[in-house]
């Protein structure tokens, strides 16, 4: 049976529920964002069917295994807005410069120095590196938004800059108010990446793990002479 360092540091492990919607979302864009649903609107389905023939699916096998389904994903997404609002506290509105990703972006933030950086990852599909592109796009677009908002409440905006070059989008606020703002404003519109917690963790378990690991092959002096 592998043990916690072997699952973490193995990328064929199996995918938790989190993870399994967060790649199977049909939206795209908020799929870029790290998203397990559609937080945008644009890739909603319709519904439909109503009522009819409700009370037949209950007793087919194939409904109630859905429905549980639902309910799995359910509560998975309950533990991934948690985790998104843990996040954007305890990380993103910090003092400490930090790196992530999504599954189809790499960020880096430095809210100190106001640099906000978005890359597409190398090594995507064409679909795939299209989609990142397009919310890349979205994105420099509510950057605009963002500053001619500011600069109609007379806020001065002369170094607020977003660059958006091939495959990355630069965005620089060097004021950590106006930063954090940027940074809600984004959130608001569902257009904040996250990293997607079931990651976080196994990243998390194996760190711990390799730690562990060091530890027992360097003991320290104390527990040395305690040995003895």
């Amino acid at each position: 049976m592998p043990n916690k360092e072997q699952m973490a540091s193995d990328p064929k492990s199996k995918k938790g529920t989190l993870t399994l919607a967060i790649d199977n979302n049909p939206c795209g864009r908020c799929r870029a964002a790290g998203y397990p649903t559609c937080k945008c609107g644009s890739g909603r389905g319709g519904s439909g069917g109503g009522d009819s023939g409700k009370n037949e699916k209950k007793d087919d096998p194939t409904f109630t295994s859905n429905q549980a389904a639902s309910i799995s994903n359910q509560v998975a997404i309950q533990k991934f807005d948690e985790a998104k609002s843990i996040f954007v506290k305890s990380q993103l509105l910090s003092d400490k410069m930090i790196n992530y990703e999504t599954g189809l972006l790499s960020i880096e933030s430095d809210r100190l120095r106001g640099n906000l950086t978005i890359k597409v990852k190398p090594g995507l599909s064409k679909v795939e590196e299209e989609i990142s592109r397009e919310f890349l796009k979205t994105i420099k677009a509510e950057f605009d938004e963002f500053k001619n908002q500011l600069a109609e409440q007379g806020v001065s905006t002369n170094n607020f800059t977003a660059t958006l070059k091939d495959n990355e989008l630069s965005v620089h606020i060097p004021n950590p108010k106006y930063y954090d703002a940027f940074i809600k404003h984004l959130e608001k519109k569902y257009l904040l990446p996250v990293p997607n917690p079931e990651r976080e963790e196994k990243k998390e378990a194996f760190n711990s793990a390799r730690e562990d690991k060091k530890q027992a092959f360097n003991p320290t002096p104390l527990s040395t002479r305690l040995e003895k």
